[in-house]
C-alpha cells in the first residue's frame, strides 16, 4: 500500500497512512514500551477496562490510525509533542506520576502543555496528593485533576506460610539466619550497569541505612531490577551480602517479596512506588520514606514504619524495630492487608473508566458503554 505513495511528501504520506490504517480503539493506551513499570500499568488498565466494556480499549505502540478516541499517555513524557501528533477527533489524558517540575525543562514544557491545552486534555490522572497539589499550584484547574493511586493484582500477590517462605528463601539463595531487606527497582541512570545513582530513588540512603543497621543486625539485601551497579558496589564495600536478579516476568517478583523480612523504600520522589501496595499484598512488613503515595496511604506503626526523606538513621532504626518487635511486625502486616484492598487493579481500572475515560468519550459524542 505504501508503495502507491512513495513520491508524495511526508505530510501526504502520513495522511494517506491514517486513511488506510485501522482506527484507534476508543480508549488507546500508549506507554513507553520499555517493558517496565509503565507498560505493566497499561496492561492492568487495559485488562480491567476490557472486563467491564469488551472492545473499548486497546494498547497501541504509536498513534497511527484515526479517531475519534481517547488517547491515554501512560507516560507524561509523551505529552510535549501531543498537540502535533494527536490524530484528528481525539482527546487525551495522561498519567502524571512524578517529575522535577521547576528544575527540568521537559517537565516544565509538559506542565505548560497540560495547563494551556485543556481542550485536548480535559482530564489529567495523578497518583499522589503531592502531584495533585503541585499541578494545581502551577495553574492547572483542580477540576481537571483526578487522583487515582497505583495498584496491585490481589489475585496473584498473596502471602505464604512460614514453611513455604523458608522453601522460597532456600531456592533464591537467601540464608535462613539473615535479615532479608528488599529493594526491587531501577535506581541507576540509564539501562546499563547503573554505576551512577538515580538519586530520586534514594539508592544512597538505602545503602546508608543498611550500613548503619549492619552494626546490630545481620542485614542481607535482596535486589531485583536493572541498573543496580551503584547499590551493589556500596554493599560490596560495606561487606553486606546480597542477591540480585533481573526478572524477565514481572510476576516472578512475588516470591522475592515472600522471601523478605522487610521491604525498604528509601526514595526521595516517587509516583508510587508499587512496592508499597505489593508489600502489603504479600504480607511483607514495610518501611518507607514519606514521599509518593506514602503520605496518602501509609500510617506509621499502623501499616508501615514511615520516616522522613533522607533520614538514613531513622530507616536503620526502623529496620532494627521490625527485626526485634514481633508485635509491631504483626500489626503493620495486618494494617497493610486492610489498606491494600482499594488498590486491586480491577477496581482502579474501573475508576479510570468512570472518572476519566467515560466523561472524555462523552465529550467526543461517544457512548462509553457503561451500564
Amino acid at each position: 500500500m505504501m508503495g502507491l505513495f512513495a513520491d508524495l511528501p511526508r505530510r501526504a504520506l502520513r495522511t494517506a497512512w491514517r486513511i488506510f490504517a485501522p482506527r484507534l480503539p476508543r480508549v488507546a493506551l500508549l506507554s513507553d514500551n520499555a517493558d517496565w513499570a509503565l507498560d505493566h500499568v497499561a496492561g492492568h488498565l487495559h485488562a480491567g477496562v476490557e472486563a467491564l466494556v469488551p472492545g473499548l480499549s486497546g494498547r497501541v505502540a504509536r498513534l497511527d490510525g484515526g479517531g475519534p478516541a481517547v488517547v491515554h499517555f501512560v507516560s507524561q513524557y509523551s505529552v510535549a509533542s501531543a498537540p502535533a501528533d494527536l490524530p484528528a477527533r481525539c482527546l487525551a489524558t495522561t498519567s502524571f506520576m512524578h517529575g522535577r517540575l521547576d528544575e527540568h525543562p521537559d517537565d516544565r514544557a509538559i506542565v505548560a502543555t497540560l495547563r494551556d491545552r485543556a481542550d485536548l486534555f480535559p482530564k489529567i490522572v495523578v497518583t499522589t496528593g503531592i502531584m495533585a497539589k503541585a499541578l494545581a499550584e502551577r495553574g492547572i484547574d483542580p477540576a481537571r485533576i483526578v487522583r487515582i493511586p497505583l495498584g496491585v493484582d490481589l489475585r496473584t500477590f498473596t502471602p505464604v506460610d512460614a514453611s513455604t517462605k523458608a522453601t522460597i528463601r532456600d531456592r533464591l539463595g537467601i540464608p535462613p539466619d539473615v535479615f532479608a531487606v528488599g529493594s526491587f527497582q531501577k535506581d541507576g541512570d540509564g539501562w546499563g550497569e547503573g554505576d551512577a545513582p538515580k538519586l530520586i530513588k534514594g539508592p544512597d540512603v538505602f545503602c546508608d541505612a543498611l550500613v548503619r543497621a549492619k552494626k546490630d543486625l545481620p542485614v542481607f539485601a535482596v535486589l531485583t531490577g536493572p541498573a543496580r551497579g551503584y547499590v551493589k558496589k556500596r554493599l560490596d564495600a560495606a561487606g553486606i551480602r546480597y542477591v540480585h536478579a533481573f526478572l524477565k516476568n514481572k510476576d516472578d517478583v512475588i516470591d522475592y517479596y515472600r522471601a523478605l523480612d522487610t521491604y525498604l523504600v528509601a526514595s526521595r520522589v516517587e509516583g508510587g512506588p508499587l512496592s508499597i501496595v505489593e508489600s502489603w499484598a504479600t504480607g511483607t512488613p514495610l518501611i518507607t520514606t514519606n514521599m509518593g503515595m506514602a503520605p496518602d496511604i501509609a500510617v506509621d506503626e499502623h501499616n508501615a514504619l514511615v520516616r522522613d526523606v533522607d533520614d538514613a538513621a531513622g530507616l536503620a532504626e526502623a529496620l532494627l524495630r521490625v527485626a526485634s518487635d514481633s508485635t509491631l511486625r504483626a500489626n503493620i502486616v495486618a494494617g497493610g492487608k486492610v489498606s491494600v484492598a482499594p488498590h486491586h487493579w480491577p477496581r482502579l481500572a474501573e475508576r479510570h473508566l468512570r472518572e476519566v475515560y467515560a466523561p472524555t468519550l462523552t465529550l467526543l459524542g461517544l457512548d462509553p458503554g457503561l451500564r
